[in-house]
This record gives structure tokens, sequence and C-alpha cells, in this order.
């Protein structure tokens, strides 16, 4: 039995227009990757994933979600000076994880304009549930004595 994985990426809200808009392109075009038997996302390549395995909405009416207005969807505000010290520290960074502890550091200290609570419910509401999908990992299905 063929198994199908979708993997999907970060990109924040562009990231998540763009992965919808190709996903339903592909769909369009015959190639339907919301059936997928794994759906692994990474931001907001988690986000679409998550939305895809609900099952509430098919990809027509995610897309249309997409180019509806992103009501509580407000970025971060970066300053100049927060951007050019995670410029120094990205291109200064000598190790893997210089790399991920300087520009981390910068964001936690960083005043982005929107609170922690009001990121996580944006966020949250774009998931359409809080429920896990239903969908089994690929492993437990069609797959007989293999764990």
């Amino acid at each position: 039995m063929t198994e199908t994985a979708l993997v999907l990426g970060a990109g924040g809200v562009t990231g998540s227009a763009w992965e919808t808009g190709i996903l339903y392109g592909l769909a369009k075009a015959g190639v339907d990757l919301s059936t997928a038997d794994l759906i692994i996302g990474s931001s907001a390549g988690a986000v679409v994933g998550a939305q895809l395995a609900s099952g509430l909405l098919g990809l027509p009416e995610l897309y249309e979600l997409q180019l509806a207005d992103p009501q509580g969807m407000t970025g971060g505000k970066l300053g100049m000076l927060t951007f050019l010290r995670y410029a120094g520290a990205v291109l200064s960074a000598r190790t893997p994880e210089a790399y991920g502890r300087k520009p981390a550091r910068i964001a936690k200290d960083a005043h982005l304009g929107i609170t922690a609570e009001e990121r996580r419910a944006a966020i949250a509401g774009r998931l359409l549930t809080s429920d896990w999908p239903e969908r089994p990992p690929a492993h437990h299905r069609g797959r007989r004595g293999h764990r």
C-alpha cells in the first residue's frame, strides 16, 4: 500500500496563504494532497496542516478564508534597532546553537506591540477547532505487523 505524507513549512501569515493556495491549485489540477495519510507542519505549516486534518473545511473554503480580511492577525512591529540587532546576531553567530540562542534572546526582549495572549488567540482562531484530528498516524493504517 502506498502512503502519502504532506510536509508543510513555516512562513507566518504569508506562508499559510501560499501553502493553502498551492494546495488548492494542485487539487484543482487533480492532485489532492488533503487526503494524505500523514500531515506534518512547522509553524504556519502546522496551522495549515491542522486546518486540513480537521476536515471541517475543504480546500476551496480554506482558500477563500485566505482571501478574507485577516481579523485579529495583526503582525508585530519590528523597529529598525531591533532589526539591526537581530541581523547582527545572526551574522555573528559561529555555531548552530549561537544562531538559535542570540536571535531568541533578542525576540524575547522585543516589544512588538501585541501581547502573547493576543497572538495566541489570533492563531487559535485560525485553527478552526481545538479538537485533535480523528485521522490516525500513517503507521497505524494499512500496515499489518508494523508498529
